[in-house]
């Protein structure tokens, strides 16, 4: 949970530590963060997994308050603010598959703060890829990224520099967090220089992989296919000169 506030006029200015709660019946913890100017700042808190294991959570909503002192002229005011968030079942995410099985590991290419960010273009001076894998449906976990790797879809795929492994037989070559089973793994890795070797244009490389997801009842994992990820990647952008 991410929320950024501003005070209004911009002659005013925020004053002690402000109050936040939230409808949640499972405490949250926020942290919230002045600017320097004292005009606004930022409310974070992340949920934790017992809100979202349970299939009733699904469709619920939760509701974060906060609550301010602002002082402008010499006048003081308390205001407030309020933010709804919906719990969505990720089994109708575009990031699943298509499939029927009951047991899923979901994927996208995500940003420092691991939400889903589509449209990112990798360049040789940004290389550095970030894969969440979360599992499916609510209150699974993915126990284990057995496998994974990139494939450059240009040229002879089957071609030794159109492969990068990154986790191989369970043991990663790059980073994965966190090591324990968990409802979202981060999977992160620099593309090396062969996906960039004559390149005109852009060019697609799909990140895949499997990986074991863990049921919510304690049975025995399943292992599964990983949702192919596609990246872009092309050649720095150059500026058209000024005239």
């Amino acid at each position: 949970i991410r929320i950024c506030f501003k005070a209004l006029p911009t002659t005013s200015q925020v004053v002690g530590t402000p109050i936040v709660s939230s409808s949640s019946d499972i405490p949250i913890f926020f942290t919230t963060l002045l600017d320097s100017d004292m005009r606004g700042g930022l409310i974070t808190g992340e949920p934790p997994d017992e809100l979202f294991e349970s299939e009733s959570s699904v469709g619920s909503a939760i509701e974060v308050w906060g609550k301010f002192d602002v002082v402008e002229g010499g006048r003081t005011a308390i205001l407030g603010l309020s933010v709804v968030y919906e719990i969505a079942s990720v089994e109708s995410s575009a990031y699943c598959s298509s499939s029927t099985a009951q047991l899923q590991a979901c994927a996208c290419q995500c940003d420092d703060n691991n939400n889903c960010v589509d449209g990112l273009i990798q360049t040789p001076s940004s290389r550095n890829v970030s894969i969440c894998v979360f599992s499916s449906p609510t209150g699974t976990k993915i126990g284990n990224v057995d496998g994974f790797f990139l494939q450059n879809m240009s040229g002879d795929e089957n071609a030794a520099d159109s492969f990068q492994i990154v986790i191989q037989n369970g043991q990663p070559k790059n980073s994965i967090t966190p090591e324990s089973p968990a409802t979202l793994r981060v999977i992160t890795t620099s593309l090396k220089d062969a996906f960039f070797s004559d390149l005109n244009g852009s060019r697609i490389a799909k990140a895949r992989g499997s990986g074991t997801v863990l049921p919510d009842d304690g049975g025995y994992g399943q292992n599964v296919e990983i949702n192919e990820v596609e990246l872009t990647i092309m050649q720095e952008l150059t500026p058209e000169p000024s005239r």
